[in-house]
């Protein structure tokens, strides 16, 4: 008896709550086939970004090994080419659609690339008649932080967004 009583009190009172204050207001379905298609958008931007730095890695070890020396492959005009090529197809790619924060890293990171590529094509043949060669790698290491740092902002925003299966290394 005791337990039919509390019952008929929880359920006159879950009945008086849904009469004054109604059922909530959230489709929680669209909100979860929302992020569903966020996840999606996020992932796919990064395994097309990820596929096309796999690429300029491979082209950047092939030159390195036809060259034969660190120093002369980032000197190199094939090597500022390879780098043009990554920067061009990543920044075609359409981020209009993915979130605020995650956009804004994105566009940071690929800032980055476009300050290394400039930087590239600027030194191209002519760095080491005005620059000593130290100068050269000491920028070349600054950009490459700069790079990584984005990219881990990228990473985080990315994991933030449910882009978690996505190779980051």
């Amino acid at each position: 008896m005791k337990y039919i009583a509390a019952i008929a009190a929880f359920s006159a009172t879950f009945f008086l709550s849904v009469l004054l204050i109604g059922f909530p207001k959230t489709n929680f379905l669209s909100r979860h086939q929302c992020n569903i298609k966020v996840r999606h958008t996020v992932t796919s931007l990064l395994e097309q970004d990820i596929a096309f730095g796999d690429k300029r890695e491979a082209e950047a070890y092939f030159l390195y090994q036809k060259i034969g020396s660190a120093e002369l492959t980032y000197t190199s005009n094939e090597y500022a080419e390879i780098v043009t090529e990554y920067v061009r197809k990543s920044e075609s790619m359409d981020d209009s659609t993915l979130p605020s924060d995650f956009r804004l890293a994105w566009r940071s990171h690929m800032k980055a690339w476009r300050e290394h590529m400039e930087f590239l094509d600027a030194a191209n043949g002519s760095f080491f008649t005005r620059n000593s060669e130290g100068e050269f790698f000491k920028v070349i290491e600054l950009q490459t932080r700069q790079i990584n740092d984005s990219w881990r902002k990228v990473e985080v925003f990315g994991r933030k967004y449910g882009a978690n299966n996505v190779r980051y290394n």
